[in-house]
């Protein structure tokens, strides 16, 4: 399993691994690192933004790194750093060339390379022999061992970061485009460092998909611990976006692992400047501040859930809630004694009139009500008091919903523990979880709300969320946040989904201005899925569920996409969103704003 108690909180015990001046894993704190997003070889604007994320809080920076101009462009920045008295950890991002992973490696703190395409732009098979198989392996174990002879002799760390959009064709032959692909991808890797004995190495599993994301992380986690392998895990979701959606999206995907006490670094991935990345991964770190050493006795049985695949808690329909209808959201503030229609998302979910369901505050004040709805009735339930008792009454409990709170300082947990308690005692009653900040800014209450919501909802433990800011100066619209919460976890749909990349010295546009010009013109596509990619390195893979593509492919210039499909190559930037929104319109998925 990929941990080991599921009724408290411990961080994962890692190796220790040195990235310049900062120690990774083991009992240090969780790092938040970034990436340059200017062109590596413009070495004065690398080396200023480099200054101004390191003043921001940064902890360590990425650089890409393309070729040999760029080895010698990255060695002059970090000298220069090392000249002004910055002495922030550098890693160069390299993709395609092993050769350059070499080259680089002597001149910096950490080089990061990626399973898929560490041999480069191998011929494409369909299907592979044994023997074809075994020979990749061997080639990247003689390629792989020289890069660590280098990197041990200058006391540089690897970061083995696996991609959902670019696993080799090797690896999808034979395990598809999935999870258990992305961590055997790692695994090969990591077991020709262990055999030859090296242990600088970090991990990541990124996608920009939540739900795939967390279960390679998972398995991959799962498979070292039964190969007795420590290595530290560097988590992000990559291609978030931007905006509040970015952040939400790297909230629940981030947050669902360090809630279980995976992760050791991070990065929030936003098409934004580097500094932004910086505050919201210092914040969303800080959620978990007080998790240390808290436990839930409320459930103490077998783990009732497959952790490494999705799939919904089974419970009965209330109204339209629960059993296979979408998860709702309640979005009243007040302290009230009911719940209104106009309370709960009106999209088809719940018919409009003028209802009122009753909120009970305990298990006690529902059993002794005489006026229960024959619709639903709302339980509030703390779950510390959940007891034998509640397990009877609950039982015998057809048309009410089940609102879970905590006063814990690991909400969550306490949560969970409970519906790991139901699911053991059959209670097939729909859950939804009350979560109360108090957070000044949307940005945080979001984020903090999706820590802990999204790992309930990736694991399909809940059917809605019921959220509350006390906040005197929090002013946002919880319901829209609360949506935004459930698209990023994957359960339900309500909006247009874009997915794009942070950029970095390989992008050649104006990513973050196409980016908003494709929000203003599409945003109310509901359900369709648009990715504005800065390149081809991850960007057709990761933008591989995406409805439409809109891609870098060179100076000033776009390819699109219908799915996976090139539609057109090389347009003009200027002109290239109008193409976009005509494409759209040929394939009938265009809707004229109301």
């Amino acid at each position: 399993m990929y941990i080991n108690n599921f009724s408290e909180y411990k961080r994962r015990q890692t190796d220790v691994v040195s990235v310049g001046k900062i120690n990774v894993g083991g009992n240090n704190p969780v790092s938040v690192q970034t990436m340059t997003n200017i062109d590596t070889n413009n070495v004065d604007e690398c080396t200023d933004q480099i200054i101004k994320v390191h003043k921001e809080g940064a902890d360590i920076v990425r650089l890409t790194t393309q070729g040999k101009r760029e080895v010698e462009s990255i060695h002059l920045i970090k000298n220069r750093l090392i000249e002004l008295g910055i002495d922030i950890p550098v890693v160069a991002d390299v993709h395609f060339r092993s050769d350059i992973a070499d080259l680089v490696a002597p001149h910096i703190d950490k080089v990061r390379i990626n399973p898929g395409n560490y041999l480069g732009r191998t011929k494409p098979l369909t299907s592979y022999t044994d023997e074809e198989y075994q020979a990749e392996i061997d080639e990247t174990t003689a390629r792989f061992r020289r890069l660590i002879d280098i990197c041990r002799e200058h006391n540089t760390s690897i970061r083995i970061g696996s991609n959902h959009g670019s696993l080799s064709q090797r690896i999808v032959s034979r395990y598809g485009d999935t999870p258990e692909g992305m961590a055997e991808a790692a695994m090969e890797f990591l077991r020709i460092a262990k055999d030859y004995i090296f242990n600088q190495i970090v991990i990541s599993m990124k996608s920009s998909n939540t739900r795939v994301m967390v279960h390679a992380y998972r398995i991959l986690v799962n498979k070292m611990n039964t190969e007795q392998m420590s290595y530290p895990i560097h988590l992000g979701v990559t291609e978030a976006g931007s905006e509040i959606e970015g952040r939400i999206k790297s909230a629940v995907g981030i947050g669902t692992l360090l809630a279980d006490g995976i992760g050791d670094t991070i990065r929030v991935s936003l098409t934004e400047e580097p500094e932004n990345e910086i505050e919201i991964g210092r914040y969303l770190v800080s959620c978990f501040d007080k998790y240390n050493n808290t436990k839930s006795d409320i459930y103490r049985g077998e783990l009732p859930i497959n952790p490494y695949e999705y799939k919904r808690r089974e419970n009965n329909n209330v109204a339209n809630i629960g059993g296979n209808n979408v998860p709702v959201v309640i979005a009243d503030n007040s302290d009230a004694d009911y719940i209104c229609d106009n309370t709960i998302e009106k999209c088809g979910y719940l018919k409009k009139t003028d209802k009122k369901y009753p909120l009970y505050h305990s298990i006690e004040e529902y059993t002794k009500s005489d006026n229960k709805s024959a619709d639903i009735n709302f339980i509030r339930l703390n779950c510390n008091n959940y007891n034998s008792n509640t397990t009877e009454i609950l039982k015998d409990t057809n048309n009410a919903v089940l609102i879970l709170r905590s006063d814990s300082d690991n909400m969550f947990l306490d949560i969970r523990s409970t519906i790991f308690r139901l699911i053991a005692d059959n209670i097939k009653i729909p859950v939804i979880a009350e979560i109360d900040t108090d957070e000044a800014s949307a940005d945080r209450f979001a984020v903090k709300t999706a820590t802990i919501a999204g790992p309930l909802f990736i694991d399909g433990l809940i059917d809605g969320i019921y959220a509350h800011n006390t906040n005197s100066n929090y002013k946002a619209d919880t319901l829209s946040l609360m949506l935004s919460l459930l698209q990023a976890s994957r359960v339900r749909t309500s909006k247009t989904e874009f997915i794009s990349c942070p950029g970095c010295g390989r992008t050649q546009f104006k990513l973050q201005d196409a980016v908003k010009s494709v929000r203003e013109h599409t945003w109310h596509l509901k359900g369709l899925k648009i990715a504005v990619m800065g390149c081809i390195v991850n960007g057709p893979g990761e933008m591989a569920d995406a409805d439409y593509g809109y891609v870098g492919s060179g100076a000033g210039k776009i390819t699109l996409y219908k799915g996976k499909t090139v539609m057109k190559k090389n347009i003009n930037q200027n002109t290239a969103v109008q193409e976009l929104i005509n494409l759209i319109k040929e394939h009938g998925d265009w809707l004229e704003r109301e």
